[in-house]
C-alpha cells in the first residue's frame, strides 16, 4: 500500500544499518562457553532471554526459542546488525561467509557457534531503514511496521504496534458506528507514531554511537533503562486501576499526560533528561565531548533528573546489572520508593498502586507450587493460619489459569560486549560490585508507624505490616545464605518468607521475628528435601534407560580390564585407594582403614585418577596416528 500510494520517502533516520540473519540448531547456551556466574556476575543465565554480543559498530543477536521449560522448539534465530558507515556491504561476498567473518572475530561468539548449523538460507539487506510521509488517509491506516522502520535493537517495532493498535482499535470502532471516516479522527495515531519512531532513532543511533566503548555505552544503557521503567509502569498503572474498579474508561488514560507514547517520553522530565543525554552522546560522535566528558554528563543528567530509584544502582557504573532481577522482592522495593521516597515530579503519577497485586501473586504462588510438590499446605507447615479475602482464595484455586500465568519466562533484553582477543567475557577486566542496601521506608515518612502501634496485630498485609517485615530483611539473608549454595536461591527463599508474613491475616507483631526465622529455616529444610527428592527422580531415570548393545558391552569390559591393568603401574598410596574405590569403598572407609585423614586419601585418589586420565589420553592420541 505505502508503494501505491507513493508514500515511501527517503528516511529521516540518523539510523543507517543493515542485517545478515538466518534460523540455526545446535547453538550453544552461552552460558555453557562464558566464565562462571561468579566471574560476570549476572544474576541471570544469559540463554533465558534475548542475547546480544555488541561490538564497535554492530551486534549479534542470539534468540533460543526453547528458552523456558515447556519448550521444545530447536531452532535458534541469529543474525548480527552493522552499521553502514563503519561496515559497507562487501562486494562479491556471500551473506554466509560474510557472517562468519564477523563470528571468527569474537572468540566467545565462535565458541558459541561452534557446532551451529543453518537450517534456512542466509540473508543479507541492504539498508533496514524505510519510512512513509504518514501513516493515516482517507479510509485507510498503515500498522507502524509498514510505514516506518528503524532496526530490531529493543525490539521497538513491536512496542510501537502494540501502542498504535491501542490507539486504532477504539477509534475504528467509533468510525464504523457514526459512519465517519474524518481523517482527524485519526490523527492522534499519526502524531504518536511517528513520534515514537523519531525517539528510537535517537536511541537506537546513539546506541551503535556507544557501541565505540564500553563505558559509554554503560552510560547511555542506563538511560534506556529508566525511560523504560517509567514507560511501562505508565501501563502498570492502567493495569492496576482496571484490576481495582474493572471499568473499561480506565484505559483512557493511556492517551492522556503523561502516560501517551512509550518509553515515558510524554513526561517532561523523562524527556529531558533522554533529550539531553542523547546531546552529549552526539557531541563526543562530533568530536565536541570527550569520551570521559560525554560519561560524566550522562550520569550528571541521570542524577539531577530524580527519576532514578534510590533502590537501583543506576548511577554506580560499576554495577553491572543496576536494576537487578524482576522477581518479587526487587519489584517490592521499586513501588514502595516509588510511593513514598520519589521525588515529587514522581510521586502521586507513578507507582500509585500494585504492592497489594504482587503480595497477592506471591501468595498464589505458594499456594500452587505446594500443589505441585504434593505437600502440606503452606499455612500448615509454617503454623499461621492465612485468613486470605475470598477473592485471593478462589485465584490460589484455579491452578489451571496460574499454570499458564507462571509457567513461561518472559523474554528479557541481555546485552554483553564482544570483546577480540583474551579480555573476552570480562570486559574491561570489572567486576560487579554489590549494590548499597538503601533504606526503603521511614516511619516519619508516612505515619505508618503510629498506625502499627495504635494495633497490637496487623489487620492487613498491605497497610500496615510490610514495613516491620522490611527490617528483617537483612538478617534473614545472613540467616539463610549459610545454609543455601548460592544468593540467588537465598534471596528467593527470603521473598517467600516475607511473602508468608506479609499474607498472615492476624499476625502478632511481637512474634514477627521469630516466626520469619522459623518459615525461613523450614524453607531451607525444604530446598534440600527437594534436591534430594529431584535426586532420586534422576537416579530412577537413569536405570529406566534403553541398555546398550553387546558390542558396546564387550568394548566397555575390555577397556575396564585394560584401565585395571594400569593401575598397577601407579605408585603406592595412589593404586591402593584407585584399587579400594574400584571395590566400592570411599575415601572415607579407606581413610580409616589405613589411619589417614580423609583429606590424604582424597588427595591420592585425585592424582591417581589424573595419572591415569593422562595415561588414556596418550592411549587415544596413539589410536588416532
Amino acid at each position: 500500500m505505502p508503494e501505491r500510494l507513493g508514500l515511501r520517502q527517503e528516511p529521516p533516520y540518523r539510523t543507517r544499518s543493515r542485517t545478515i540473519f538466518t534460523h540455526m540448531v545446535d547453538v550453544h547456551p552461552f552460558d555453557a562457553v562464558a566464565p562462571s556466574r561468579e566471574q560476570h556476575g549476572m544474576p541471570s543465565p544469559f540463554s533465558q532471554g534475548t542475547l546480544h554480543h555488541m561490538f564497535p559498530g554492530g551486534w549479534f543477536w542470539v534468540i533460543p526459542f526453547d528458552n523456558q521449560t515447556a519448550g521444545t522448539n530447536q531452532l535458534c534465530s541469529v543474525g548480527i546488525n552493522l552499521d553502514l558507515d563503519q561496515h559497507p556491504r562487501p562486494e562479491n561476498v556471500s551473506a554466509e561467509e560474510e557472517f562468519w567473518q564477523y563470528v571468527r572475530r569474537f572468540p566467545s561468539v565462535a565458541r558459541q557457534f561452534e557446532r551451529a548449523r543453518a537450517v534456512r538460507p542466509y540473508v543479507s539487506t541492504d539498508r533496514t531503514q524505510f519510512a512513509s510521509q504518514k501513516v493515516v488517509g482517507d479510509r485507510w491506516c498503515l500498522l507502524p511496521h509498514a510505514s516506518d522502520f528503524i532496526d530490531p535493537l529493543f525490539s521497538s517495532g513491536l512496542a510501537v504496534t502494540v501502542m498504535a493498535l491501542n490507539a486504532l482499535g477504539h477509534r475504528l470502532i467509533d468510525a464504523v458506528r457514526k459512519d465517519d471516516f474524518d481523517t482527524a479522527r485519526f490523527a492522534y495515531l499519526d502524531h504518536w507514531t511517528k513520534r515514537m519512531f523519531r525517539f528510537y532513532d535517537d536511541l537506537v543511533s546513539c546506541s551503535y554511537i556507544a557501541f565505540d566503548d564500553f563505558d559509554l555505552w554503560n552510560a547511555w544503557n542506563r538511560v534506556w533503562t529508566i525511560t523504560t521503567l517509567y514507560g511501562t509502569n505508565a501501563q502498570n498503572q492502567v493495569a492496576v486501576t482496571f484490576e481495582k474498579t474493572h471499568d473499561p474508561a480506565c484505559f483512557d488514560m493511556l492517551e492522556q499526560p503523561p502516560y501517551r507514547g512509550l518509553q515515558g517520553m510524554d513526561n517532561p522530565w523523562v524527556e529531558r533528561m533522554f533529550d539531553q543525554s542523547r546531546d552529549a552522546v552526539l557531541a563526543y560522535r562530533a568530536g565536541e565531548l570527550t569520551k570521559e566528558q560525554a560519561i560524566a554528563r550522562i550520569y550528571e543528567l541521570l542524577g539531577e533528573s530524580g527519576l532514578v530509584p534510590a533502590v537501583w544502582g543506576t548511577l554506580d557504573p560499576d554495577d553491572r546489572c543496576p536494576s537487578g532481577v524482576f522477581t518479587l522482592w526487587p519489584l517490592m522495593k521499586i513501588l514502595l520508593w516509588g510511593k513514598y521516597r520519589s521525588p515529587q515530579h514522581v510521586r502521586g503519577s507513578y507507582f500509585t498502586g500494585g504492592a497489594r497485586l504482587v503480595g497477592k501473586e506471591a501468595v498464589q504462588g505458594l499456594h500452587h507450587r505446594a500443589a505441585r510438590r504434593q505437600l502440606p499446605s503452606a499455612p500448615d507447615r509454617t503454623g499461621h493460619v492465612a485468613q486470605l479475602e475470598p477473592r485471593l482464595d478462589a485465584a490460589a484455586r484455579s491452578s489451571e489459569m496460574s499454570t499458564k500465568k507462571h509457567s513461561c519466562r518472559p523474554r528479557r533484553h541481555i546485552f554483553r560486549f564482544a570483546a577480540p582477543g583474551p579480555r573476552v567475557g570480562k570486559p574491561h577486566g570489572r567486576k560487579m560490585k554489590n549494590r548499597p542496601r538503601f533504606p526503603l521506608l521511614n516511619p516519619r515518612d508516612n505515619g505508618l508507624q503510629s498506625t502499627m502501634v495504635r494495633h497490637s496485630t496487623c489487620q492487613s498485609p498491605a497497610e500496615c505490616s510490610w514495613e516491620e517485615i522490611f527490617q528483617h530483611q537483612d538478617r534473614l539473608m545472613r540467616l539463610v545464605r549459610r545454609r543455601l549454595p548460592s544468593f540467588q536461591d537465598a534471596e528467593d527463599c527470603v521473598q517467600e518468607t516475607m511473602a508468608r508474613a506479609a499474607a498472615h491475616a492476624a499476625l502478632d507483631r511481637n512474634r514477627l521475628g521469630a516466626f520469619l526465622t522459623s518459615v525461613a529455616l523450614r524453607l531451607c529444610i525444604d530446598f534440600y528435601r527437594d534436591m534430594e527428592r529431584r535426586s532420586r527422580l534422576l537416579q530412577r531415570a537413569a536405570l529406566a534407560d534403553t541398555p546398550g548393545t553387546t558390542e558396546e558391552d564387550v568394548c566397555d569390559e575390555d577397556f575396564g580390564r585394560w584401565l585395571l591393568g594400569q593401575v598397577q603401574h601407579l605408585r603406592g598410596r595412589e593404586q591402593e585407594v584407585i584399587l579400594a574405590r574400584a571395590k566400592g569403598i570411599s575415601t572415607a572407609e579407606f581413610a580409616r582403614i589405613h589411619n589417614i585423614s580423609v583429606k590424604a586419601a582424597e588427595a591420592a585418589f585425585t592424582r591417581g585418577r589424573a595419572r591415569l586420565k593422562n595415561v588414556c589420553a596418550k592411549a587415544l592420541e596413539g589410536c588416532a596416528r
